[in-house]
Protein backbone atom coordinates (compact mmCIF):
# COMPACT_ATOMS: atom_id res chain seq x y z
CA UNK A 1 0.00 0.00 0.00
CA UNK A 2 2.51 2.57 0.77
CA UNK A 3 4.59 1.22 -2.59
CA UNK A 4 1.22 2.14 -4.62
CA UNK A 5 0.68 5.48 -2.49
CA UNK A 6 4.20 6.94 -3.17
CA UNK A 7 4.32 5.79 -7.62
CA UNK A 8 0.58 6.08 -7.88
CA UNK A 9 0.27 9.20 -6.24
CA UNK A 10 3.21 10.65 -7.24
CA UNK A 11 2.25 9.88 -10.90
CA UNK A 12 -1.23 11.09 -10.80
CA UNK A 13 -0.49 14.67 -9.11
CA UNK A 14 1.64 15.28 -12.08
CA UNK A 15 -1.15 14.13 -14.95
CA UNK A 16 -3.70 16.18 -12.35
CA UNK A 17 -1.48 19.00 -12.21
CA UNK A 18 -1.79 18.99 -8.56
CA UNK A 19 -0.42 20.16 -4.98
CA UNK A 20 1.86 16.92 -3.84
CA UNK A 21 0.92 17.86 -0.21
CA UNK A 22 -2.66 18.35 -0.39
CA UNK A 23 -3.11 15.30 -3.04
CA UNK A 24 -1.28 12.30 -1.75
CA UNK A 25 -3.14 12.37 1.56
CA UNK A 26 -5.98 12.68 -0.43
CA UNK A 27 -5.19 9.96 -2.36
CA UNK A 28 -3.66 7.63 0.44
CA UNK A 29 -6.90 8.06 2.49
CA UNK A 30 -9.05 7.59 -1.00
CA UNK A 31 -7.57 4.44 -1.69
CA UNK A 32 -7.54 2.93 2.05
CA UNK A 33 -10.97 3.71 2.80
CA UNK A 34 -12.41 2.43 -0.84
CA UNK A 35 -10.63 -1.22 -0.11
CA UNK A 36 -12.19 -0.71 3.06
CA UNK A 37 -15.34 -0.50 1.68
CA UNK A 38 -15.45 -2.40 -1.52
CA UNK A 39 -13.64 -5.37 0.67
CA UNK A 40 -16.51 -5.39 3.35
CA UNK A 41 -19.47 -5.45 0.50
CA UNK A 42 -17.89 -8.34 -1.64
CA UNK A 43 -16.87 -10.46 1.22
CA UNK A 44 -19.98 -9.70 2.82
CA UNK A 45 -22.19 -10.75 -0.23
CA UNK A 46 -21.00 -14.19 0.28
CA UNK A 47 -20.93 -14.19 4.28
CA UNK A 48 -23.47 -17.29 3.93
CA UNK A 49 -22.49 -18.68 1.20
CA UNK A 50 -19.12 -18.80 2.38
CA UNK A 51 -20.23 -20.73 5.84
CA UNK A 52 -22.54 -22.94 4.42
CA UNK A 53 -20.99 -26.16 5.54
CA UNK A 54 -21.79 -24.42 8.98
CA UNK A 55 -25.19 -22.93 9.00
CA UNK A 56 -26.60 -26.23 7.46
CA UNK A 57 -25.37 -28.15 10.37
CA UNK A 58 -25.12 -25.87 13.26
CA UNK A 59 -27.99 -23.79 14.50
CA UNK A 60 -26.07 -20.32 15.04
CA UNK A 61 -27.10 -16.85 14.12
CA UNK A 62 -27.10 -15.26 10.84
CA UNK A 63 -25.54 -11.99 11.56
CA UNK A 64 -22.56 -13.61 13.46
CA UNK A 65 -21.24 -14.47 10.02
CA UNK A 66 -21.87 -11.04 8.49
CA UNK A 67 -20.46 -9.84 11.42
CA UNK A 68 -17.14 -11.98 11.54
CA UNK A 69 -16.52 -10.53 7.64
CA UNK A 70 -17.22 -6.58 8.95
CA UNK A 71 -14.64 -7.48 11.98
CA UNK A 72 -11.72 -8.94 9.81
CA UNK A 73 -12.09 -5.91 7.38
CA UNK A 74 -11.91 -3.24 9.80
CA UNK A 75 -8.87 -5.04 11.04
CA UNK A 76 -7.66 -4.92 7.69
CA UNK A 77 -8.47 -1.28 7.38
CA UNK A 78 -6.97 -0.28 11.04
CA UNK A 79 -3.47 -1.74 9.70
CA UNK A 80 -3.82 -0.14 6.18
CA UNK A 81 -4.24 3.44 7.93
CA UNK A 82 -0.68 2.70 9.34
CA UNK A 83 0.31 4.28 6.07
CA UNK A 84 -1.93 6.94 6.46
CA UNK A 85 0.07 8.15 9.82
CA UNK A 86 3.50 7.66 7.95
CA UNK A 87 1.60 10.53 5.10
CA UNK A 88 0.37 12.67 7.95
CA UNK A 89 3.60 13.27 9.29
CA UNK A 90 4.79 14.01 5.96
CA UNK A 91 2.38 16.18 4.36
CA UNK A 92 0.42 17.41 8.39
CA UNK A 93 -3.33 17.68 7.81
CA UNK A 94 -4.85 21.32 9.43
CA UNK A 95 -5.90 19.93 13.00
CA UNK A 96 -9.23 21.42 13.92
CA UNK A 97 -13.06 20.84 14.77
CA UNK A 98 -13.59 18.84 11.86
CA UNK A 99 -12.01 16.20 13.64
CA UNK A 100 -14.03 15.66 16.37
CA UNK A 101 -16.42 14.19 13.68
CA UNK A 102 -14.22 11.44 12.48
CA UNK A 103 -16.20 8.61 15.35
CA UNK A 104 -19.47 10.00 13.90
CA UNK A 105 -18.12 9.36 10.21
CA UNK A 106 -16.94 5.78 11.20
CA UNK A 107 -20.16 5.30 13.10
CA UNK A 108 -22.55 6.22 10.19
CA UNK A 109 -19.98 3.82 7.42
CA UNK A 110 -20.10 0.85 9.64
CA UNK A 111 -23.86 1.01 10.19
CA UNK A 112 -24.70 1.27 6.22
CA UNK A 113 -21.94 -1.44 5.20
CA UNK A 114 -23.66 -3.60 8.00
CA UNK A 115 -26.89 -3.90 6.08
CA UNK A 116 -25.75 -3.73 2.89
CA UNK A 117 -23.18 -7.00 3.91
CA UNK A 118 -26.50 -8.04 5.05
CA UNK A 119 -28.59 -7.27 2.64
CA UNK A 120 -26.28 -8.66 0.01
CA UNK A 121 -25.66 -11.68 1.58
CA UNK A 122 -29.42 -13.05 1.91
CA UNK A 123 -30.12 -11.97 -1.98
CA UNK A 124 -26.95 -14.21 -2.75
CA UNK A 125 -27.87 -17.16 -1.27
CA UNK A 126 -30.52 -17.13 -3.77
CA UNK A 127 -29.10 -15.56 -6.39
CA UNK A 128 -25.50 -17.02 -6.55
CA UNK A 129 -24.40 -14.92 -9.53
CA UNK A 130 -24.94 -11.32 -7.43
CA UNK A 131 -21.24 -11.39 -6.13
CA UNK A 132 -19.75 -11.82 -10.15
CA UNK A 133 -22.22 -8.57 -10.45
CA UNK A 134 -21.59 -6.98 -7.21
CA UNK A 135 -17.64 -7.13 -8.53
CA UNK A 136 -18.60 -5.08 -11.95
CA UNK A 137 -20.61 -2.79 -10.47
CA UNK A 138 -18.18 -1.66 -7.56
CA UNK A 139 -15.51 -1.35 -10.57
CA UNK A 140 -17.69 1.33 -12.21
CA UNK A 141 -18.40 3.08 -9.08
CA UNK A 142 -14.67 3.65 -8.24
CA UNK A 143 -14.51 5.73 -11.18
CA UNK A 144 -17.81 7.47 -10.11
CA UNK A 145 -16.33 8.03 -7.08
CA UNK A 146 -13.42 10.79 -5.73
CA UNK A 147 -10.84 8.53 -4.69
CA UNK A 148 -8.23 10.00 -6.73
CA UNK A 149 -9.76 12.64 -8.24
CA UNK A 150 -11.69 15.63 -6.73
CA UNK A 151 -15.44 17.25 -6.90
CA UNK A 152 -14.26 20.03 -8.10
CA UNK A 153 -12.57 18.70 -11.35
CA UNK A 154 -15.98 17.67 -12.70
CA UNK A 155 -17.21 21.20 -12.93
CA UNK A 156 -20.49 21.66 -13.93
CA UNK A 157 -20.96 18.06 -13.35
CA UNK A 158 -20.39 17.57 -9.68
CA UNK A 159 -24.03 16.54 -8.89
CA UNK A 160 -22.79 13.40 -9.93
CA UNK A 161 -20.84 12.66 -6.39
CA UNK A 162 -23.79 14.10 -4.56
CA UNK A 163 -25.92 11.27 -5.91
CA UNK A 164 -23.33 8.58 -5.13
CA UNK A 165 -23.49 7.12 -1.75
CA UNK A 166 -19.58 5.59 -1.85
CA UNK A 167 -18.89 9.36 -2.32
CA UNK A 168 -20.52 10.02 0.91
CA UNK A 169 -19.14 7.30 3.34
CA UNK A 170 -15.55 7.94 2.01
CA UNK A 171 -16.15 11.74 2.72
CA UNK A 172 -17.61 11.05 6.19
CA UNK A 173 -13.80 8.78 7.02
CA UNK A 174 -11.70 11.22 4.74
CA UNK A 175 -12.33 14.77 5.30
CA UNK A 176 -12.00 14.65 9.17
CA UNK A 177 -9.10 13.07 8.88
CA UNK A 178 -7.57 15.42 6.86
CA UNK A 179 -9.30 18.74 8.69
CA UNK A 180 -11.57 19.11 5.86
CA UNK A 181 -14.93 19.73 6.90
CA UNK A 182 -17.95 17.31 5.96
CA UNK A 183 -21.03 18.02 4.11
CA UNK A 184 -24.62 18.51 5.73
CA UNK A 185 -25.99 16.63 3.20
CA UNK A 186 -23.31 13.50 3.93
CA UNK A 187 -24.88 13.35 7.44
CA UNK A 188 -28.33 13.92 6.16
CA UNK A 189 -27.68 11.17 3.02
CA UNK A 190 -25.90 8.58 5.10
CA UNK A 191 -28.41 8.66 8.51
CA UNK A 192 -31.19 8.19 5.88
CA UNK A 193 -29.08 5.40 4.02
CA UNK A 194 -28.90 3.69 7.73
CA UNK A 195 -32.67 3.73 8.68
CA UNK A 196 -34.26 3.24 5.03
CA UNK A 197 -31.60 0.64 4.10
CA UNK A 198 -31.33 -1.56 7.61
CA UNK A 199 -35.45 -1.31 7.79
CA UNK A 200 -35.65 -2.97 4.82
CA UNK A 201 -32.74 -5.31 5.08
CA UNK A 202 -35.07 -6.69 8.31
CA UNK A 203 -37.99 -7.46 6.26
CA UNK A 204 -36.67 -9.30 3.94
CA UNK A 205 -33.89 -10.90 6.44
CA UNK A 206 -37.77 -11.96 8.59
CA UNK A 207 -39.55 -12.87 5.69
CA UNK A 208 -36.57 -15.04 4.27
CA UNK A 209 -34.43 -16.64 7.15
CA UNK A 210 -36.70 -19.89 7.44
CA UNK A 211 -35.45 -20.45 3.60
CA UNK A 212 -31.72 -19.12 3.64
CA UNK A 213 -30.26 -22.68 4.88
CA UNK A 214 -31.91 -24.55 1.90
CA UNK A 215 -31.42 -22.11 -0.56
CA UNK A 216 -27.53 -23.20 0.84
Amino acid sequence: MGISVTFIGGLWSILFNADLAAFIPHFCLGMTIWLFMNNAISEGAMSFTSASHIIRNVKYPYSAFVLWTLWRNVIVFGHLLLVYVVVAILFPPEFGIPMLYLPLGIVLVILNLSWMMFFLSVCSTRFRDIPQILTNLLNILFFLTPVIWVKGQLRDFGYIVDFNPMAHMLDAIRNPLMGLEVQPLTWLILSAMALVGWSITFLIFARFRHRIAYWL
